[in-house]
């Protein structure tokens, strides 16, 4: 049985300029043949915020946007169909997760939070999907 083929390995370089570390968590391909991966910031204390790292078809940087004040980390991305991205996002801290829409640059467009029901548990956001009329959020709790 033969795999799926392998367009490019992308090796990435987990530090930023100022001494934070990159945490990729999911790939995305993107409507112009790219990709964008998603995840969080984290500094040497804690997570920062999350952020999209957008790469052309080679696997060339084209931009990186962060998202700090949105929540604190994400697991989820997609590409959407207006040629921008939806985030999966979470904030275990204060018990709630998010969606964070951007356009196609990384602009937020819009966000909205929702708060856990309890907060005798974690809340984690996994994945986020497109469909007609929206988007769609999944969670998980611990």
């Amino acid at each position: 049985m033969k795999g799926p083929t392998v367009k490019k390995a992308l090796t990435i370089d987990p530090f930023t300029a100022d001494g934070n570390v990159i945490d990729v968590n999911e790939l995305t391909e993107a409507s112009d043949d790219g990709f964008a991966v998603n995840g969080s910031i984290v500094s040497a204390f804690f997570t920062v915020g999350p952020f999209i790292w957008k790469f052309d078809s080679d696997g060339n940087e084209e931009w990186i946007q962060s998202y700090t004040g949105y929540l604190v980390d994400s697991y989820g991305i997609t590409a959407t169909s207006d040629g921008g991205y939806a985030l999966a996002s979470f904030n275990g801290f204060d018990a709630e997760i998010g969606i964070i829409k951007t356009d196609a640059d990384g602009v937020v467009s819009w966000s909205q939070t929702y708060p856990a029901t309890s907060t005798d548990y974690y809340v984690y956001a996994y994945d986020v999907a497109e469909r007609t009329g929206g988007v769609l959020l999944s969670r998980w709790k611990l």
